[in-house]
């Protein structure tokens, strides 16, 4: 039998799924905080709505199968398409502000920080056409990243409206200009020079090169309808009363992949160096105004972005090995953006000596847990030296021996799992 992992998936555990579980839980703190409500779709959804308004390269990816009636269905690439059916199939009170941290699958190369299950953290607001919805979405994702200790970041806008005229005054066709924003997407991925070449290839030498032109403003043709400026000047106005105007900057070359997008695009990038030498994008979303009325015939405007929490928690686990290898240690409390500094949600883990022990020691043990500590006990009668091992595997800060003595004087001896500090304290006293 093989037990590897499913190419593209694994499995988290440990340290990882703590950290995972701290930051997810940071995450729905600051986007209930901006007003966005739980939200849950399934992961299969109808192969016919997940290829809504969707490029021939996500075609590609997309997870699809037939199930035992012979209905075509699939997983979702991405957790706005099952919001879209939701809101073409629901009569939902406008605005609409959900959000949403699940997983979704691609069939993709996996490389380095990106696999075909992977996990995001969406918010979104339906309903509002103006650019005061992108400018919440963008202000509560720059609080929440800067609450799981990713301040270091810009915040990259453009319009594809705006890219829409560029193509037109290039002379691309509907299909040329669908083809050349794949490439200008992988620009981060593959470099300019190799993003020429293949402009040239799919285009012809003279409509690339105008494009390129047009695209950069090089040319007097570049073309820029008021509607797409008014966008992003609104964008900026909007940005500037939340405090975040110094985050964004309009980038001519952000294109972003999926076909949907219909409006303002927004790209987050962490400016820390990756283990590639480049800035690395951990968020991405924008306006797609015309997917709900492509399944419904409803017009509802609607903008999001989403958060790669596999990326999120890399670029976390890093700064926790960085912070090591300084000797900042363990020094700040849990809450205050020490991710990744402790292994275990344990606070406390209780050893008794001997059997005759652990009556007191499951008292002290629900009256810890009684108070909110996070407190687990020793099941296995191997000793309090293998119980002692066990705990500074899974990184428990504390442990709590309990043995005659400590019975005696309804006290326990608790001893500090970092510095090896043991201290005889009343159960009153623990906190």
């Amino acid at each position: 039998m093989n037990l590897d992992n499913v190419k593209g998936t694994r499995d988290i555990a440990g340290e990882d799924a703590v950290l995972r579980r701290r930051v997810i839980e940071t995450l729905q703190r600051v986007y209930e905080k901006y007003g966005f409500q739980p939200f849950f779709t399934p992961v299969l959804e109808n192969a016919e709505v997940l290829k809504t308004k969707i490029s021939d390269e996500m075609l590609g990816l997309i997870y699809e199968f037939e199930d035992k009636a012979e209905r075509k269905i699939g997983l979702r690439y991405d957790l706005t398409i099952g919001l879209a059916r939701f809101a073409a199939s629901n009569q939902t009170p406008m605005p609409f502000k959900r959000y949403q941290i699940d997983r979704a699958w691609r069939y993709e190369s996996p490389q380095a920080g990106r696999y075909r299950e992977f996990w995001q953290a969406d918010i979104d607001i339906l309903g509002v056409e103006s650019a005061k919805a992108d400018a919440e979405c963008l202000a509560c994702v720059s609080e929440a990243l800067e609450s799981i200790g990713i301040k270091n970041f810009k915040i990259r806008v453009n319009s594809r409206k705006l890219l829409d005229e560029v193509a037109k005054s290039a002379g691309l066709q509907e299909r040329e200009k669908g083809k050349a924003f794949q490439i200008i997407d992988k620009m981060d991925k593959i470099g300019k020079r190799e993003v020429e070449k293949q402009l040239q290839a799919a285009l012809g030498k003279e409509k690339a090169g105008k494009f390129l032109a047009s695209l950069t403003g090089k040319s007097e043709k570049s073309g820029k309808t008021k509607r797409s400026t008014d966008d992003l000047d609104d964008l900026r106005k909007y940005a500037s009363m939340y405090g975040i105007s110094g985050k964004i900057e309009q980038d001519a070359m952000l294109v972003r992949g999926l076909a949907y997008y219909t409006g303002l695009i927004f790209e987050i990038v962490f400016d820390g160096k990756g283990k590639e030498g480049k800035r690395q994008s951990i968020a991405g979303g924008g306006r797609y105004d015309d997917i709900i009325e492509k399944l419904s015939g409803k017009k509802i405007a609607a903008t999001g972005i989403s958060i790669g929490l596999d990326r999120v928690c890399e670029i976390l686990k890093g700064k926790g090995r960085e912070g090591k290898e300084r000797g900042e240690g363990e020094s700040r409390a849990e809450g205050e953006g020490s991710y990744g500094a402790s292994k275990s949600i344990t606070k406390y883990y209780l050893i008794p000596i001997s059997e005759e022990q652990r009556g007191y020691a499951i008292d002290v043990l629900k009256d810890l847990r009684k108070k909110g500590f996070n407190a687990d006990i020793a099941l296995l009668d191997r000793g309090p030296g293998k119980s002692l091992e066990y705990a500074s595997k899974l990184g428990i800060p504390f442990t709590i021996l309990i043995g005659k003595e400590e019975q005696k004087q309804k006290k326990v001896k608790v001893k500090d799992m970092r510095t090896g500090e043991e201290n005889l304290v009343s159960v009153k006293d623990l906190k």
